[in-house]
């Protein structure tokens, strides 16, 4: 990894951060507050969010800052036990972002594609986390696009799996920010977030089969996840 000393050293900082009682008022106004000061981060339909039992947070990947959006939204309701971002492991080479990342905690994961013991060893310690009452919370597109494009099944699997309900969260006003933009104006922007009604998997698990369940249920987070962005959608993602 790049930056290995750095973020060892990091690591130890934040690790030990995390492990004060105090640290979870403190990380919510240092880390967060920024962010709603410079985009002004309006979160719309919280109240729909379940204030007890872990949930699924899926969310459409506009900009490279999306997951640190949901952090901020997420903590402030969940702070024990807290969310878990899945995110893609070539975070951890950056300086202080990847160190705070490995010791929050969480699920990096790569792009590339893997064997099926691979996915389902990463599968299983996302069960294992919402099982123990973690909340767990990923962009179902894998990676940011400029258009709402294929979601994978991912999320849909963990619902089905777990029979945790899915959170579909709509951003808005993430497009414009952190591209080929001038500064200061890449950093300045109008971000909301809308949270729409909690999907149970309950009725999809009744389905002829599990793919046909992945499928359905899939379809309806991204319907709502759509229904609420200002960006172009593809209408027929392909497979």
């Amino acid at each position: 990894m790049r930056f290995t000393a750095l973020n060892r050293l990091l690591f130890r900082v934040f690790r030990w951060f995390l492990g004060r009682r105090w640290a979870t008022g403190l990380l919510y106004h240092v880390s967060c507050w920024p962010f709603r000061l410079l985009f002004g981060l309006r979160v719309e339909g919280a109240e729909r969010v379940p204030k007890t039992g872990p949930v699924i947070f899926a969310f459409n990947h506009g900009s490279h800052f999306d997951g640190f959006f949901m952090l901020c939204f997420s903590y402030r309701f969940r702070r024990s036990p807290r969310v878990l971002p899945v995110y893609w492991k070539g975070m951890l080479d950056m300086p202080v972002i990847g160190a705070f990342l490995q010791s929050f905690g969480g699920f990096p994961i790569s792009h590339a594609a893997l064997d099926a013991s691979r996915r389902t060893a990463e599968m299983m310690e996302m069960l294992e986390a919402l099982a123990k009452g973690f909340s767990i919370q990923l962009a179902p597109e894998g990676r940011r696009n400029d258009r709402l494009g294929r979601f994978n099944h991912g999320a849909a699997l963990l619902s089905l799996m777990s029979g945790c309900p899915v959170v579909p969260c709509s951003l808005r006003g993430v497009q414009p920010l952190f591209k080929e933009l001038p500064y200061p104006s890449r950093l300045w922007g109008r971000v909301e977030m809308h949270c729409h009604s909690p999907i149970a998997p309950g009725p999809y698990g009744l389905l002829a089969s599990r793919a046909e369940a992945m499928q359905s249920l899939t379809k309806a987070i991204r319907d709502a996840i759509a229904s609420g962005i200002d960006y172009p959608v593809d209408p027929e993602p392909g497979r």
